[in-house]
C-alpha cells in the first residue's frame, strides 16, 4: 500500500440501547459493516440490561451497549445508517475520541 493509498482510522465510542432479544445480533452486524470498511470492533465495553425511564419505539427495557470501534471516519455515515435502520436498535450515540464538533459541548465529536 502507496503512502497516498494509506487510510487514517479514528477511534470512536458507540453507545446503544438494543432490543434485548436482538442485541447480539446487531453487534455482529456492526462488526460486520465496520469489516467491510477496513475498520474493526477493539473491544465490547459494557453489556447490561437495563429498565428504561421512557418507552423507546414501544419497549421499557433494552440492553445498554458500549463498543469501542476504530474506522476511517468517512464510514462513520454508513454505520449510523445501518444502525438508524435496524429495527434492534432503539437509541444510539456515536461519539468520536478527541476533537471537537458542531453542536457538541465536550472534547468528543458528536454524530
Amino acid at each position: 500500500m502507496s503512502q497516498e493509498e494509506k487510510i487514517e482510522l479514528s477511534t470512536y465510542e458507540l453507545a446503544l440501547i438494543a432490543k434485548l432479544e436482538e442485541y447480539e445480533e446487531l453487534i455482529n452486524l456492526i462488526d460486520k459493516e465496520l469489516n467491510a470498511n477496513g475498520g474493526e470492533i477493539i473491544t465490547v465495553i459494557s453489556k447490561e440490561l437495563r429498565n428504561l425511564e421512557y418507552k423507546l419505539k414501544g419497549y421499557t427495557e433494552g440492553v445498554f451497549v458500549r463498543i469501542e470501534f476504530i474506522t476511517d471516519p468517512q464510514n462513520i455515515k454508513v454505520v449510523n445508517r445501518t444502525l438508524t435502520l435496524s429495527e434492534a436498535s432503539l437509541w444510539h450515540k456515536i461519539i468520536r475520541k478527541g476533537g471537537l464538533a458542531f453542536g457538541c459541548k465536550s472534547s468528543y465529536q458528536c454524530y
